[in-house]
């Protein structure tokens, strides 16, 4: 692999020639983390994002670690990890250093654990792959133990403290090696034998690179925990994976205790940080989860007297009197919500809106301050493991047989959980500098519940704690001393509010454009149907029938068109719902299903791996002619899949996902944007980032297709407001280019016959045939047409290959005999189109043969969709 030098750091890149997009990421990669700068770096997707972030970064590293070494020879000092910090003098060291160079490790964040698996993918590509990793998972991912697979996460973490502790009965038998008397998790105990293993550890977990799932296939294969070895190899690794949510949620975040100290954070698909950081300094509660509460506390109090002469069954970690004041907190925290004055508000909800500091108050009113919560909650999580351990002594007949209470405990407690998450959420830090941050960027906002199940006490309140500000799970990074926090993405245009909006100092920023060449994309803004009508989603326009049929047309049209896959984005689920019902009662909907069959983007996750995997499947199917997916903005689908290639050769976004505008929620934050506007200027005003928040989405959904350097798509934006020219510079900076300045004047014939003429000339004019031999440093090219292919040649992608094995890769799609459903698709397609078409309609079939050796390359999914659901929020 060929070597390059970047900012005087050279970094070892897998193909001799980067793009210039590359050398500009990497080059402020490693800007930011040679002079300790945090940077907001935008690249789109299929520029090789991922792959120079690594690279640069990794080589960064190994040139630190170099450095060390080197110093290390000459003075006999020991370089220092991140997470160890001497305060021996250094002696020998030369003039002008006082000690040895800390390595700092690199924590690398994502969304979710698949997103993460494909990053180490990437990884394993590189040369860097010798470097040691390290991934932090949850038990919910790593917990092999066959007694816990069906709790929740929760439920799982008490229980396997309870399992590991060691026993006390003297009878059990001694092990030297972990020095313990044994614990109930075998594979705990065959853990504590192989973390100290170092030829294991080494064969096992640092000659290769594992993901969560191949760590957890380890833990099988070999009985040993892999929860547990993961955090061992967290204490080694020079590179970390996590989620991203486990650093900014505050929670999560003290419980897994990662150091920060001289870190380097990248925060990959980072246009989601600013949510996320609100969203985990948040907290919604209801009067009746502290009923709950108090009634949990009652049963296990009722328990634990009962037991008090059991020596298996009795409290340890607190005592009856605890339990009493913890009730008498809950009774009072609960008056302190009941007493809460409404108002009716302009639309005649009964409701109390205050600025953040209230519930400091609501607190006070508890007797709850910072420094008593850590005392409850200290007595909460010894009540709860209390629980859980006694829960698991009573599967035990002889125990079961000493117990003396009627009381059944509930392992679940949801009550206490969520008063837990309560002051978790309220007291992250404490102070005058605290408290005046929260009245400025916190709401409250408190009515009652509209769910139509009562409860036994009467009316149920709501109350909402919400944070409209990142800043508050950033600083706390920045506080803990990192070396240098790095946000990126390929959707967090425009760049100058995301930047202003994170609160905290960014010094480099970066806007990528496109690898593509204009001919692989087709942006067309389609402001009317065929019947002329104008489409336009709008709240008081999309439900008439008029505007339904003509969408409706549009896409039966589209659709005869575009071969293979096809995406629509709706901008909720409630929009998808209507047009669908309103296209069955139509016929427009059976229309459709003749060209392409229809799948459905489902609410609920057993549903989803299932539609995924047969959209998949039948676009895979050489003899139909691909498929629609409809799915909404915001949702599952609009994140973190890949539509690469035919599963998704264009998009169709039929509106802007505005947010419910008389929302709460998006009021009160709307307001708070609109008051910092006035005061500073600098953030977008309420009306610009309730329309910004709309764009972003469509941006996101828009990034599903056009996934690699030669990839190709349409763009197809259904909604007559994308032609103004405030919207259009809302869009990805790198796809404003090729919106057409005519837009407006484009009639729908004209738009139907661009969108034909530029897959024909996909057709015509397809890209090279590559032939990739891993087996040795040699690339082949076939050439399909007389044109210089060393530019593909030396920036094919990683994803491209495939181990030591030869692949064939086809650009393009070759001429080939038309099919019968070919020709039927494009008799449909030249049909014109005032109103829905009957069934009865008669369409001539056109009898061929097909050619096995020209159809065109398929990526196939190799996403774990059951794993990627899972960890959607």
């Amino acid at each position: 692999m060929p070597d390059i030098v970047i900012n005087d750091v050279t970094i070892n890149f897998p193909y001799e020639n980067p793009y210039n997009v590359q050398r500009l990421y990497m080059d402020k990669i490693v800007e930011c983390l040679k002079e300790s700068k945090n940077g907001v770096l935008e690249s789109p997707t299929g520029t090789g994002k991922t792959l120079s972030l690594l690279c640069a970064s990794l080589a960064w590293l190994k040139q630190i670690k170099d450095q060390a070494e080197i110093l290390q020879t000459s003075t006999n000092s020991e370089p220092r990890n991140g997470l160890e910090v001497s305060n021996e003098p250094r002696d020998e060291l030369p003039i002008g250093v006082t000690s040895a160079p800390i390595i700092p490790k690199i924590i690398y964040a994502s969304r979710t654990h698949t997103q993460l698996t494909q990053v180490i993918n990437e990884l394993k590509g590189t040369s860097y792959n010798y470097m040691k990793v390290g991934v932090f998972a949850s038990r919910d991912q790593l917990c092999i133990h066959p007694e816990l697979a069906s709790e929740t996460n929760a439920i799982k973490t008490e229980k396997c403290k309870t399992k590991i502790k060691k026993k006390q009965d003297t009878n059990s038998q001694y092990d030297p090696e972990t020095n313990s008397q044994g614990c109930d998790c075998s594979y705990y105990e065959r853990y504590e034998s192989l973390r100290k293993d170092e030829t294991f550890r080494a064969e096992r977990f640092y000659d290769k690179i594992l993901d969560v799932e191949d760590l957890r296939t380890s833990g099988l294969d070999h009985r040993f925990c892999p929860y547990f070895m993961s955090k061992t190899l967290i204490d080694e690794a020079d590179i970390i994976f996590m989620p991203y949510n486990y650093l900014l949620d505050p929670m999560i975040r003290n419980f897994i205790g990662v150091e920060l100290t001289d870190a380097v954070i990248i925060l990959d698909e980072a246009h989601n940080v600013p949510q996320v950081c609100e969203d985990s300094a948040s907290i919604e509660f209801k009067s009746t989860h502290i009923s709950d509460a108090v009634e949990e506390v009652k049963k296990i109090a009722e328990f634990a007297t009962d037991n008090l002469t059991n020596r298996e069954l009795r409290p340890s970690n607190f005592n009856l009197s605890e339990l009493n004041d913890l009730e008498q907190i809950l009774l009072r925290f609960g008056r302190a919500i009941d007493e809460i004055p409404f108002s009716r508000n302009d639309n005649a909800i009964e409701s109390a809106e205050f600025d953040g500091d209230y519930i400091f108050t609501v607190m006070e009113n508890a007797d709850i301050a910072y420094h008593t919560s850590r005392n409850i909650l200290m007595l909460i999580q010894s009540a709860l493991e209390y629980v859980a351990d006694c829960i698991e002594l009573l599967r035990s007949k002889e125990v079961r047989s000493e117990n003396r209470s009627k009381v059944i405990l509930n392992a679940q407690s949801p009550g206490l959980r969520k008063f837990k998450n309560i002051l978790w959420t309220t007291f992250p830090a404490c102070g005058d500098d605290f408290r005046a941050d929260v009245k400025t960027h916190y709401r409250v906002y408190a009515t009652w519940d509209r769910s139509p199940v009562v409860h036994s006490n009467g009316r149920t309140k709501v109350f909402n704690y919400w944070c409209f500000s990142p800043k508050f799970g950033l600083q706390y990074l920045l506080k803990k001393n990192v070396r240098s926090i790095i946000f990126t993405s390929g959707t967090m245009s425009p760049l100058q509010p995301f930047i202003t909006s994170l609160g905290i100092p960014i010094e480099v920023q970066l806007q990528n454009g496109h690898i593509i060449d204009p001919s692989q994309v087709l942006v067309e803004i389609v402001s009317h149907g065929p019947d002329r009508i104008e489409l336009l989603s709008t709240y008081l326009n999309r439900s008439k029938r008029n505007y339904l049929n003509s969408l409706g047309c549009t896409i039966l049209k589209f659709c005869g068109i575009i071969p293979n896959g096809l995406l629509i984005f709706f901008p909720t689920y409630e929009i998808l719902k209507m047009c669908k019902t309103s296209w069955q009662n139509m016929g427009i909907w059976s229309q459709i299903e003749l060209i392409k069959p229809i799948f459905v983007e489902p609410k609920f996750k057993d549903e989803f791996t299932h539609t995924m995997q047969n959209y998949y499947k039948q676009i895979n199917n050489e003899t139909a002619n691909g498929a629609i997916f409809m799915a909404v903005c915001r949702g599952k689908v609009s994140e973190g899949l890949d539509f690469a290639d035919i599963n998704g050769r264009a998009v169709i976004i039929t509106g802007l996902p505005l947010a419910p505008c008389y929302d709460a929620k998006v009021v009160l934050k709307r307001n708070y944007m609109e008051k910092n506007y006035m005061a500073t200027g600098e953030s977008l005003s309420g009306e610009q980032w309730y329309q910004m928040e709309a764009s972003r989405a469509v941006n996101q959904a828009i990034g599903r297709v056009i996934r690699h350097r030669h990839d190709y798509g349409a763009i197809l934006l259904c909604d007559s407001r994308f032609d103004k020219t405030v919207q259009k510079r809302r869009l990805s900076q790198w796809l404003q280019r090729y919106v057409r300045s005519d837009s407006s004047r484009r009639s729908f014939d004209a738009i139907t016959n661009s969108i034909s003429q530029f897959f024909r000339n996909q057709r015509s004019d397809p890209l090279p045939v590559e032939v990739t031999t891993q087996t040795g440093t040699q690339s082949d090219i076939l050439e399909a047409r007389a044109f210089d292919t060393s530019p593909l040649q030396n920036n094919r992608m990683p994803s491209e290959t495939n181990g030591n094995s030869q692949v064939i890769n086809l650009r393009g799609t070759f001429p080939e005999p038309e099919s019968p459903i070919t020709s039927f698709t494009r008799q449909i397609a030249s049909l014109p189109i005032s109103s829905p078409l009957s069934e009865n309609t008669p369409v001539t079939l056109r009898p061929t043969t097909a050619d096995s050796n020209g159809t065109p390359t398929k990526r196939k999914c190799t996403v774990n969709l059951s794993q990627w659901f899972n960890e959607q929020p």
